[in-house]
Formats: C-alpha cells, sequence, structure tokens
C-alpha cells in the first residue's frame, strides 16, 4: 500500500508539472491584449546633462486576427534633436505580433543649449497607425518631457557662450591679384609639362631611331650585343654575335671575326663576361672604325 501511494503521489506530482508548463507555455503563447492594438513606450531618461544621449523606445503589440502586422507604421519627430541611430524589430507568437522601435538620440546645437538651471524640452507625439477592418487607425502616443541641465557653473552665467567663429581679417597679406597671376602661371606650366609626358610615352620611339639610324652597322651589333649580355636568352646571345661576325668581317678584322664565331657556335653557351670583354675589345682595337 506504501508503495502504491509512492507512486500515485509521483504521477499526480508529474501530471501537476505537465499542466503547470502547458498552462504556461499557453499564457506566453496567447497574450491577453487591452484592444487590436497596445503600445508601450518610454525615455531612457528624463533628465540628462547637455550634449548626452537618450533613448526613446516604442514597442507596438498587435493582434495578428485583427490588424495585419505589415500595416503597423510608427511616426516620430524628436526636434530639435538629433536622431543618431535607428533600430526596427519584429516579432511573431502565439496569434501577436510585436513591432518595436528604438531610437538614440543627441543635440549640440545652440536650440538645446540650456541656461544654468536646465530647460525642459517637450517632444512632438509619436503617432502609432495601422490597419483595422481596411481603414486605417492611428494612435497618439504623449512623450514625457526632457530636462536638460547645463554643464556650465552657476558663476559661468555671466561670461555667456561662444559657438560662433572670430571674424576674419579683412586685409590679405598678398593682393589676390598677385595669387591669381602666380597659380594661373603655375597652372600654365603644369599643363605644358603634362603634355610633353603624354607626347613622350606616345611616340617613345621618334628620337631613338633617329639616334639608331646615325649610328653604324657595327654600332649597332656592339649595342645589340650588350643588350643580350644582360639578358638571359642564349639562343639570343649567339645570334647576336653571329651578326657581329658578319660586321666583322666587313670591317677587315679577321682575328676578331675568328673570336667572335668560336665564342658564339662554342659548345659552352656564351657566358655575359664573355660578351662584355668582346665588346670591349672590338671598341679599343677597331676604335673609329666602329661608329663611322
Amino acid at each position: 500500500m506504501r508503495r502504491l501511494a509512492a507512486i500515485a503521489l509521483v504521477l499526480a506530482a508529474a501530471l501537476a508539472a505537465v499542466l503547470a508548463v502547458t498552462l504556461v507555455h499557453r499564457s506566453r503563447a496567447s497574450p491577453a491584449l487591452a484592444g487590436p492594438v497596445t503600445v508601450n513606450w518610454a525615455l531612457s531618461s528624463t533628465a540628462v546633462a547637455f550634449g548626452d544621449t537618450v533613448g526613446a523606445e516604442i514597442d507596438v503589440v498587435s493582434r495578428d486576427s485583427d490588424v495585419p502586422a505589415s500595416s503597423v507604421r510608427v511616426a516620430t519627430s524628436f526636434a530639435p534633436f538629433t536622431v543618431v541611430s535607428t533600430r526596427v524589430d519584429r516579432a511573431h507568437a502565439g496569434g501577436a505580433s510585436l513591432l518595436r522601435t528604438k531610437v538614440t538620440l543627441q543635440c549640440l546645437t545652440r536650440a538645446c543649449l540650456p541656461p544654468p538651471g536646465g530647460h525642459l524640452v517637450a517632444f512632438r507625439p509619436a503617432v502609432v497607425s495601422y490597419l483595422k477592418g481596411g481603414r486605417r487607425a492611428q494612435t497618439v502616443i504623449p512623450w514625457a518631457r526632457l530636462d536638460v541641465a547645463s554643464r556650465l557653473p552657476p558663476g559661468a552665467a555671466a561670461t555667456g557662450v561662444i559657438d560662433t567663429a572670430p571674424p576674419l581679417d579683412p586685409r590679405f597679406a598678398r593682393s589676390p591679384e598677385t595669387v591669381r597671376l602666380v597659380l594661373l602661371v603655375a597652372t600654365l606650366l603644369l599643363a605644358l609639362g603634362g603634355a610633353v609626358l603624354v607626347v613622350s610615352v606616345l611616340w617613345p620611339s621618334s628620337s631613338g631611331a633617329r639616334r639608331w639610324a646615325k649610328l653604324s652597322p657595327l654600332e649597332r651589333s656592339l649595342q645589340l650585343v650588350d643588350a643580350a649580355a644582360r639578358g638571359e636568352s642564349e639562343t639570343e646571345r649567339r645570334r647576336t654575335l653571329d651578326q657581329l661576325a658578319l660586321r666583322l668581317g666587313e670591317a677587315k678584322a679577321p682575328q676578331l671575326e675568328l673570336q667572335t664565331r668560336a665564342l658564339a657556335w662554342g659548345e659552352a653557351p656564351p657566358a655575359r663576361e664573355d660578351l662584355t670583354h668582346l665588346v670591349a675589345e672590338v671598341r679599343s682595337t677597331l676604335n673609329g672604325k666602329v661608329r663611322g
């Protein structure tokens, strides 16, 4: 009997727990609304110092069966304060919808500058509008007045507060006409320099082609060999050396011609030092024949 009583007690406790959880869940899932729309609103503080931020929050709970959630709108105006940030959240639960609007406000202008004793700021009422039965309805919610206190000590009232820039000296250290002329000349010089750069980029080979045409065939070959020595292509080095050998044959320099051909078509790849040494040797040996 004692065991049966204990089991019955445990089952009754479990049933009570299940009923409690179910009732709590139902109470949360189906909130009891006073009407189709319930509005809660408040300021984060009703007393601030000049320059501080203050928050405003509006919670609109609507019954989905009476008011479409998408039709709920909140219109606010907090002049002379400026809206620093706005956050809007929506949620749905148990046939009801929540529209939560959070606004952060701040004012740093003369319109909010309080006297030493502070002053009260009255915001315009917020308007919550929604559709009910296909018609637009609205609810006006008033804000509590905001007490803005001064940051200045009481004795600072006589000195006053200046938030405007001091007047500028109307006199000029330099004549405006002179400055204008200097700037105009500098602009023309910069434009001319830019034009020269554009021309040099578009026609970079015009002057170089004329200088190249004035060189002798032997000098051209020497410059090509010198350029190939700075590169890494073995084929280019052999080709330029072979052309140089032809030019040396035309210049009646058989010893240098044989030396160049041996370097061009030897088993070992032509080394950079060998090409540089050969160019210097040809210039020193032939001298005037190189450019002539």
